[in-house]
């Protein structure tokens, strides 16, 4: 759940983004917008993998004597045991930052994003639907581009978090189990 919401995260900024105001309201520079786009989320969604195999790296770490299950270290910090204690701090801490970083990362695409989509809308309403045919052709095109651009991004991130799959489940049971102590109180 919480690598759903990472790859969410990320698509939400991505999808949001950009430079500085490329709006227009011509169908051409649209086009060029749209290929800019593109090419910069190929970029992005690089960098965000490679950030992502990064943090991956600094968690198996922190949670090497863990048999790398946070649900391990969860265990071990509920009893007390300092070293899991200052592990799970580790952890969080990456976690916050890691978000922030994604979030930063993604900043530089939203305002381009945002001029795309204004562009789009306006560029539609001001022209007949007859003059937009083959424009439309073309973007569809560019944005067929960037769904497969998508999709493989998120294809890699669950290849790169599929063997944390497992550990989400016995997460779940430990909060559960969390819980259950906590209506006692």
């Amino acid at each position: 759940m919480n690598k759903m919401y990472f790859a969410l995260l990320l698509l939400g900024l991505v999808l949001t983004s950009c430079g500085g105001t490329a709006y227009t309201t011509d169908k051409d520079e649209a086009l060029e917008l749209a290929q800019e786009i593109l090419d910069e989320e190929k970029e992005a969604y690089k960098e965000y993998l490679d950030y992502a195999k990064e943090v991956k790296e600094k968690k198996d770490k922190i949670l090497k004597e863990y048999s790398g299950k946070e649900s391990k270290l969860m265990k071990k910090a509920k009893k007390g045991d300092e070293d899991a204690l200052s592990a799970l701090k580790e952890l969080r801490n990456l976690d916050i930052n890691s978000e922030e970083k994604y979030e930063d990362m993604g900043k530089s695409l939203q305002k381009k994003q945002r001029a795309y989509t204004l562009s789009i809308s306006d560029i539609r309403a001001l022209n007949d639907a007859d003059d937009l045919e083959d424009w439309e052709k073309d973007l569809a095109k560019i944005q067929k581009k960037r769904n497969k651009v998508r999709e493989d991004y998120y294809e890699d991130i669950e290849e790169l978090m599929k063997d944390d799959d497992d550990d989400e489940e016995e997460e779940y049971d430990e909060y559960e189990e969390y819980n259950e102590y906590e209506d006692d109180y």
